[in-house]
């Protein structure tokens, strides 16, 4: 254990007083693949669980068809899955053929209130 924090001092104190500019962009792309690894895992970038679009709809739910019910229930399922949904029917405007106009409207309401997005 001592040589391996031996090894690691004397490679921090190598790249700090003989920093090369190849070896900077490498460790820059490093440590933003860890960052975006840990964040995913750890949920670090994220205010609430994708459930929580599915728990504020419920009480709507009485308005709107099983299927629609239905969508919006496998959107929640995973986070990637709101992502997708956001970006391509909240940013770009898109129309959904699986929810009619007010519930996308509504959707993405709930997606910008409630953060379930990474920021």
């Amino acid at each position: 254990m001592k040589k391996i924090f031996i090894l690691i001092v004397a490679a921090a104190i190598y790249l700090h007083f003989y920093p090369s500019s190849e070896l900077g962009l490498w460790w820059q792309q490093q440590l933003q693949w860890l960052d975006e690894q840990t964040s995913e895992y750890t949920d670090t970038k994220v205010r609430v669980r994708p459930s929580k679009l599915v728990t504020v709809l419920t009480p709507e739910f009485s308005k709107y068809s099983r299927m629609e019910e239905a969508y919006i229930r496998e959107l929640a399922e995973s986070r990637e899955n709101i992502k997708e949904f956001y970006f391509e029917y909240c940013n770009e405007q898109n129309v959904n053929r699986r929810l009619n106009r007010t519930l996308q409207n509504r959707v993405c309401e709930v997606i910008e209130q409630n953060r379930l997005l990474a920021s």
